[in-house]
């Protein structure tokens, strides 16, 4: 398996500054590099350097957990599937047969200047959003946690656009914007992921199954980013001051980098955490 996203030559030297390792390229590889070329790595090149940086597991967890903060922003979204999220969907205005979120971070909301023929709803990134991750061995889990949004169902824009600090889906109606849209208020998200028969996959493609509309796009996963599949009862859930609870159903994590934010100097970098991070729900799960 290869990445889907092609290195530059400042993309490779960068990662000798900033973690002391050398990516083990081949002679076919160094030529296009001096040829001014991009190139693609395979996945087992990248684990290689996730070994010569984490030779133990106690080093692979400690980078996990260290490194994630000198790579922000970082990209989570979850989504959660099962036949009461199902008929929530059914009040969006278009693709009802597409999943939305449940939470995201960081948190995606409407602006109206934000509208054009490519973005209808005008929806825009808010600031800030960036993730904690710890790794608990002893209790098998790995717990993911920022600022981002809660879904709160899907209302009329008028009520998003009239009192955005309040609950939304509480509000009387009015004059105005009545198209139906996505509502996510912002909250503090603690996710807890027990790894035991989940299924990591790197790159994940386009999931057509998935309203991305309100979370990081599908090509920022699908290049930079991996997508973790497991049952309700290995994530609990943590909003705002309320309860964490089990989630019911299919669950999809997706975790990736905004492509606006990338730059030469980080990006392979990133795709050596990304690597870390499943060897850790690999070793965790075992």
């Amino acid at each position: 398996m290869s990445t889907s996203y092609a290195f530059d030559r400042n993309a490779i030297d960068s990662l000798k500054a900033k973690l002391g390792v050398t990516v083990r390229l081949t002679k076919e590889q160094e030529r296009e590099l001096e040829a001014e070329s991009k190139i693609i790595l395979q996945v087992k090149q990248i684990e290689d350097v996730v070994r010569m940086i984490c030779p133990a597991q106690d080093a692979l967890f400690r980078f996990v957990e260290r490194f994630v903060g000198e790579l922000q922003p970082i990209a989570l979204s979850l989504f959660v599937i099962n036949d009461d999220t199902w008929k929530l969907m059914q009040r969006k205005t278009h693709q009802q047969n597409t999943m939305l979120p449940m939470v995201t971070c960081p948190r995606f909301l409407c602006e109206p200047r934000a509208k054009s023929k490519t973005n209808p709803m005008g929806v825009k990134r808010a600031e800030g959003g960036n993730i904690k991750l710890n790794v608990n061995h002893q209790e098998e889990c790995v717990v993911i946690e920022g600022i981002g949004g809660d879904f709160c169902g899907v209302v009329e824009g008028r009520i998003i656009r009239r009192r955005p600090e309040v609950r939304s889906i509480l509000l009387p109606g009015g004059f105005g914007e009545r198209e139906r849209i996505p509502c996510y208020q912002p909250r503090n998200i603690r996710v807890k992921i027990e790894p035991s028969n989940s299924r990591c996959t790197l790159y994940p493609p386009l999931d057509k199954t998935l309203d991305y509309a309100f979370s990081e796009s599908p090509r920022a996963f699908h290049e930079h980013g991996l997508r973790v599949d497991t049952d309700g009862n290995k994530v609990r859930l943590k909003v705002g001051a309320q309860a964490d609870r089990f989630l019911k159903g299919n669950i999809a994590v997706l975790i990736g980098k905004s492509i606006d934010t990338l730059d030469s100097a980080n990006v392979l970098a990133f795709h050596v955490w990304l690597n870390a991070f499943m060897q850790t729900m690999t070793v965790i799960s075992r």
